[in-house]
């Protein structure tokens, strides 16, 4: 599982997930990210992530989140 920001310093997180996943498809890519956006949500798993949490979540759900996502869940913030 990758944890990976929408905003990078050199570019951008969907981008970035684009090329994450078609060096290493076997990788799950989750954004943990501060950035409220439907539309950065739906890019993001457009681009195949499979997740999008906010940076605010509580560390017991983001362990929960990692470990669903590694094993082939999705998740996506309510906010």
């Amino acid at each position: 599982v990758i944890l990976l920001d929408m905003r990078l310093p050199d570019g951008h997180g969907v981008e970035a997930c684009r090329r994450l996943l078609a060096a290493t498809p076997g990788a799950r890519v989750l954004f943990l990210t501060s950035a409220v956006d439907d539309e950065l949500v739906a890019d993001s798993i457009r681009a195949g992530a499979a997740g999008y949490l906010l940076k605010e979540i509580n560390s017991r759900e983001l362990v929960q989140a990692i470990l669903d996502v590694a094993a082939g869940g999705q998740v996506i913030d309510s906010s």
